[in-house]
């Protein structure tokens, strides 16, 4: 081996890389435990300018990287079977239910993504497929129709809340890895020259998250849970090309169902129950119920006013929890790249139109009407009340004279209503004539 190969490997191995990246045939190949060195010759050959040298190549990737991107997604899908990057021949901690971690974090506890020399090798045999470079990334997806394709019935389906990356609780999981957690979109890699690819269009739909995807931003749920909460299984074959097929399917219907919306809720629900005291919880809810309604409406290209009211009706509760949780990040990306994805145009379009429909208004309570005192009948004058009282004493001066008759019957009399007042009905006793008169007179049925 020539001195300028033996400089470039000790450099390499100086850097403790969890790879092996031979100077002559730039094959990338898994570092043994003969090849690592001490702490302290890792730190002087970091002061000896490798690292740093690296990073300033890097630098307007690093600029670009460490801000939020303004296409980016909120959420992220990710397929999971038992063999996905190796599975567990190449390590147990790749994919679990607790997260996914990266061939190079399973192998080491640290890596300093842009220390790394070939960087741009790393990033392509990674897009290649291949397991042997120790990739620090995992892939992930706004689409739920490319997400089934790389998973199977014994597989589960991740979602990934970007919001959360670097949270608190996962930097204290992970606090020996240097650099933060970064989502890199490949074209945005091939613009920025850290891979380089025949046709970025082929990796549209590819989102890469370097360091381990873990809680509290990873949730995932096995086919099997998702199959026993009433989603039809063939819906995951007809998904696999949802994201690329706009057109509508022979037996689908015009109007999003209410069934497929409650079905679509339940499979969210396990995504949700996860962790449901968290903040995030609602925009879960949400996300993985669009996500799931869009392997079936993914040739929609609007939401319809029958739609609306569908969705309004059976999903008003989580949008009003997501509302009250006043979380500042938004529900979705309005702009997120969907180019080439109609499942994710339709899942940013659902959540879009949500958003615009206005609250529900409380009613206001039911008062019963006021009713008015009924009003007391008018005094007579005095002058006549006088004269009606002595007319009954007359009358009782004959009586007494007379045998008892019979008892005196009294005429209900319509009187005027008086202006402002409801009618009233007042009884009065009729004089002894006029009572031996009704009497002859009168209905038996009265």
């Amino acid at each position: 081996m020539s001195g300028n190969r033996k400089a470039r490997k000790s450099e390499l191995e100086a850097l403790q890389l969890p790879f092996y990246v031979d100077p002559g045939t730039n094959k990338v190949g898994r570092r043994t435990r003969n090849s690592r060195v001490s702490k302290a010759a890792s730190a002087s050959a970091t002061a000896a300018g490798i690292a740093t040298g690296t990073r300033r190549k890097w630098a307007a990737a690093i600029e670009k990287f460490s801000k939020p991107q303004p296409g980016y997604p909120r959420f992220l899908f990710r397929g999971i079977r038992p063999n996905s990057g190796g599975g567990a021949k190449v390590s147990e901690k790749l994919n679990t239910a607790e997260g996914v971690v990266p061939h190079a974090f399973a192998a080491c506890e640290d890596y300093g993504l842009f220390d790394t020399p070939n960087l741009r090798q790393v990033v392509n045999a990674h897009l290649a497929g291949s397991h042997a470079g120790n990739s620090p990334f995992s892939s992930w997806t706004p689409s739920m129709g490319v997400a089934m394709k790389y998973t199977t019935e014994d597989g589960r389906l991740a979602m990934l809340d970007t919001t959360l990356l670097n949270h608190k609780e996962e930097s204290e999981s992970a606090s020996t890895i240097s650099d933060p957690s970064m989502v890199f979109h490949v074209p945005d890699l091939v613009k920025t020259k850290m891979a380089l690819v025949s046709d970025d269009t082929e990796f549209d739909y590819e989102f890469l998250v370097y360091r381990p995807a873990i809680k509290p931003a990873f949730r995932s749920v096995g086919l099997g849970e998702i199959r026993d909460a009433g989603w039809d299984y063939k819906h995951r074959h007809h998904g696999r090309n949802s994201y690329s097929n706009k057109n509508k399917d022979d037996d689908g219907p015009d109007h999003i169902r209410e069934e497929d919306v409650a079905v679509a809720r339940a499979v969210a629900e396990l995504y949700r129950q996860q962790d449901a005291n968290r903040n995030n919880s609602p925009a879960v809810a949400l996300n993985a119920t669009a996500a799931f309604l869009s392997v079936q409406y993914h040739w929609k290209e609007e939401l319809d006013e029958e739609d609306l009211q569908v969705l309004a009706r059976l999903l008003a509760a989580d949008l009003e929890a997501w509302r009250a949780s006043g979380e500042e990040a938004p529900l979705v990306n309005p702009e997120q790249f969907t180019k080439g994805m109609y499942d994710a145009k339709f899942m940013v379009r659902m959540l879009v139109d949500m958003q615009k429909q206005p609250p529900p208004t409380q009613p206001e309570p039911e008062h019963e009407p006021e009713h008015e005192p009924e009003p007391e009948p008018e005094s007579e004058p005095e002058s006549k009340k006088r004269k009606r009282e002595d007319d009954d004493d007359g009358d009782n001066a004959d009586e007494e004279l007379q045998p008892p008759g019979p008892k005196r019957q009294c005429e209900v009399t319509n009187v005027e209503p008086i202006r402002g007042r409801p009618r009233t009905w007042v009884l009065r006793k009729l004089p002894k004539a006029r009572a031996k008169a009704v009497k002859s007179d009168s209905d038996p049925d009265l």
